[in-house]
């Protein structure tokens, strides 16, 4: 019986691994185009005065051809850099969109990691609520049987290796979990990236005087009409209301995985209490007058 429910767990696992997975692929490619819209260093050395008259070089003759044409081909490589190729669905985006369609993205892979992760939460909680009741052995067959699946693990990145045979390993207190600091970075990422694209599009806006393509003495928000301003302050606001819709997916994310990792600790912390011995040590179980019912 533990066995077929411990498949299912497993079928569940892998989803929200699989969901993971994508969330964080996603994560780092809009990652990756936010950098190159507002932070590639050739952005910034490009726009001084002292690059621009460099460039201009003499007034005629192969230096002055060759300084005009590296600057333009510089130009060319980060207009291109601000795109995202989506070969799979055969079309190229814009990196100025990223706050609206990178975050809608992430809004709807954050949502399906949400829905999966939570899934696999209530199937772990439905096998540890009724194995608990069972006899020692069949109760580590559902323990070990779900351990194994786990998306994460819940201790640090920090924690040393195993590499002793004398290892003991400890069940965790559930009243003392802490879930690693990676594990919550990993969960919250298409958050913090949503976060940094709209906020970034807002100061580049607002606040930067010109771009690269505009090399401007003011913001561009100085030289839009009414119009494209009303535009841009809906267009950010949206992208505001897709990050915090997004912080709420991950949040219930995180909570979904922290339940399911106390779970655990709390039927090893049963198991204890019922066979006097830790889930860990079969060999004493094995000893105790209960442990076969």
């Amino acid at each position: 019986m533990i066995e077929g429910r411990i498949t299912a767990i497993r079928s569940s696992a892998g989803r929200a691994r699989s969901a993971l997975f994508v969330a964080t692929i996603v994560s780092a490619t809009v990652c990756v185009a936010v950098w190159n819209t507002y932070f590639t260093w050739s952005r910034h050395w490009a726009a001084l005065p002292e690059v621009a008259n460099a460039a201009s070089g003499p007034a005629s003759g192969p230096q002055k051809r060759f300084q005009d044409l590296a600057f333009e081909q510089q130009v060319h490589l980060f207009m291109e850099n601000k795109d995202i190729d989506l070969s799979l669905l055969g079309i190229r985006v814009s990196s100025d969109d990223i706050p609206i369609l990178g975050g809608l993205a992430l809004c709807l892979v954050s949502l399906y990691q949400l829905l999966t992760l939570r899934r696999a939460n209530r199937d772990v909680a439905s096998v540890l609520i009724e194995a608990q009741h069972l006899d020692a052995d069949e109760m580590r067959a559902a323990y070990f049987g779900i351990q194994s699946e786990l998306v994460l693990n819940a201790t640090s990145a920090r924690e040393k290796p195993i590499d002793t045979l004398d290892y003991v390993f400890e069940p965790v207190d559930p009243e003392q979990l802490r879930v690693a600091f990676s594990v919550k970075l990993l969960l919250y990422l298409p958050f913090i990236v949503i976060l940094l694209a709209t906020v970034s599009d807002i100061y580049y806006a607002v606040v930067f005087p010109g771009e690269f393509d505009m090399n401007l003495p003011v913001t561009v928000w100085a030289v839009l009409p009414l119009r494209l301003r009303i535009e841009l302050v809906a267009l950010d606001a949206c992208g505001l209301l897709i990050c915090f819709a997004t912080w709420r997916y991950c949040r219930a994310s995180f909570a979904d995985i922290k339940g399911t990792f106390t779970l655990m600790a709390s039927f090893a912390q049963a198991y204890q209490r019922r066979f006097g011995c830790s889930i860990y040590d079969p060999l004493k179980s094995a000893q105790q007058p209960g442990a076969t019912q």
